[in-house]
Parts: structure tokens; sequence; C-alpha cells
């Protein structure tokens, strides 16, 4: 028996084949998805930001030296020949390399050209009133401890943990700090201080 097809309908199923081929062809080919964007934005530092705010009352005045006067380029050759001042070092809100500079201080960073390793070191000054209350607010963050490299009337401090040690030296109005993940004593990080301390007179 030969089955009669409406014309009609034959159109129509022909209409819709026609269009979804039409749709099929015009779809977007699959491509890999892509990793979500971060919503976090970066945003210029502040003094506000920083989890070591300068305090109210505690003034700092010019320590009168640079990375170089601080640390001579002898000094650092002595200590090691492979370590260069880091020009492009900028102190991270939270650091005390940024609070010394809040405090009109100096921070310099030395990175090793060989193996990428670095460690930075911080000068601050005070007058004698702000010297005095800010030395008992560090001692209250860290651990005194007794060196022969450290001489009178210098304190040393120190701190290390998974992120690596830190030490400060107070003593003449000066705070001195040097940090490094590398150090786990305070010897390592006296090394490079070299004759630094002659120079907080």
């Amino acid at each position: 028996m030969v089955m009669s097809i409406n014309p009609k309908l034959a159109v129509c199923g022909l209409s819709v084949v026609i269009i979804s081929s039409f749709l099929t062809a015009c779809a977007a080919p699959e491509t890999e998805p892509v990793a979500p964007v971060s919503s976090k934005v970066a945003t210029t530092p502040t003094s506000q930001s920083t989890s070591l705010p300068v305090e109210e009352g505690i003034v700092g005045v010019n320590t009168g030296m640079d990375c170089s006067t601080l640390i001579s380029n002898e000094d650092l050759y002595n200590y090691n020949p492979s370590y260069s001042l880091d020009l492009s070092f900028s102190p991270q809100p939270g650091s005390l390399a940024k609070l010394a500079t809040d405090y009109k201080g100096i921070s310099c960073t030395y990175i090793n050209l060989s193996s990428g390793d670095s460690f930075t070191i911080s000068l601050a000054k005070f007058d004698s009133e702000s010297f005095d209350a800010f030395k008992q607010n560090r001692e209250a963050e860290s651990s005194q401890i007794s060196s022969d490299s450290i001489p009178s009337p210098f304190v040393g401090l120190f701190v290390s943990g998974s992120s690596g040690g830190t030490l400060e030296i107070l003593g003449n109005g000066y705070w001195l700090s040097a940090s490094a993940p590398w150090a786990q004593t305070p010897e390592d990080l006296l090394k490079p201080l070299g004759n630094a301390l002659t120079k907080l007179n």
C-alpha cells in the first residue's frame, strides 16, 4: 500500500530540518574552560592599611643616613660579594620596614645575585622621650637576647617563625631591624650588619 503524504506536513518537516541545521551551524564552537578571574583589586598601600601604624606621641626624626651609609659597599662585599642593593625594593604594609619609613627612617633590601636570597635592614631614629616609649613597645613584641656582638647600651630582640627570623637592636635613640626568610638565629642577621652598629652613636 502506498501512503500519501500531506504536502503541508512535508513542507513543515523540511523547514524544521533546515532551521535545525542552520542553528547547529551557527552555534558557538566549544572552547577550553576559562579560569575565574579574581575579584580582588590591587590598591596602593597607605599608612592606614598597615598593621603596624605610627603611634601617636612617638616622633621619628631623620636618621641622616641612606642605605650605602648604613652598610657600605665594602661591608657588603666583605659579608658576601654576591649581594647587591635591590633598588626596586618597596616596603610592604604591615612590615617593620614600612614602619621604619613611616617614622622617617630608611629600609634597604639586599639580594644575592647568585641564589636569589635576600635580607632587609631598616633604621629609624627617635627623640629621647619617644625612644623610651617605642623601646617598651618593641620589647613587648619580641624576646630579648644576649650576644657579644651587641655592645652596651644596645639591646637585642629576636623572633623567628615559619617566615624566617627578625632581629631588632635598640639603643642611642636608634631602632635597627634586620629580617630574612632564611634566618634562624640572631647570629644569621648580625653577620650582614657588619659595622652598622658602630655608626649608631
